[in-house]
């Protein structure tokens, strides 16, 4: 994120293509990080680059929204994010944060990023895992079906050799906390 002298534009780099959902995410970023630090961006654009190293055909979603907000007040207040916190979940206007889909997965990714702690939304610490289950129905046959088990994410990630942290957090007050670089 890049904020400088302009006329309250917001302007969205990336690579690859971005979809409409980002781009509204970033403008309610905007307002909250305004409502947060008390800084008015009326004469500033806001340039937000969102590259990603996979190949991907769109860039697209509010997950980021958190993330984005974190980063723009972060360039308001000129402090340094942790590299090592992650986040996942929507921003609303009020400053809570959403909830999103696919944190089992967004959780991996990031521990395999090298994050340290991931932070996702209040009640998105437990998700759904699929587990096989099997059935002896008669001597030689046995059915196995796949059932949803509910699981403690940050468990599950241990239990598959991951060493991160997984925090709830409601609002971007608590997540900025957690997310700006301590000296």
């Amino acid at each position: 994120v890049e904020i400088v002298n302009g006329k309250g534009r917001i302007l969205v780099n990336t690579q690859p293509k971005i979809g409409i959902d980002l781009q509204a995410s970033v403008r309610t970023a905007a307002l909250v990080a305004e409502n947060f630090t008390g800084f008015s961006l009326a004469n500033s654009d806001i340039i937000v680059s969102v590259y990603s190293d996979e190949p991907v055909e769109v860039i697209d979603g509010p997950s980021a929204g958190a993330a984005i907000t974190s980063a723009i007040i972060a360039a308001i207040w000129g402090n340094t994010l942790n590299k090592t916190v992650y986040i996942t979940g929507t921003i609303n206007p009020d400053g809570s944060i959403g909830s999103v889909g696919g944190v089992l997965e967004k959780a991996i990714a990031a521990a395999e990023a090298g994050a340290s702690l991931f932070l996702v939304p209040v009640g998105e610490s437990t998700v759904y895992v699929q587990v096989p289950v099997e059935y002896k129905i008669a001597p030689g046959i046995t059915i196995i079906v796949y059932e949803n088990v509910k699981v403690d994410l940050e468990g599950y990630l241990v239990e598959h050799g991951y060493n991160m942290r997984v925090i709830e957090v409601s609002n971007i007050f608590e997540a900025y906390n957690y997310m700006v670089a301590r000296e």
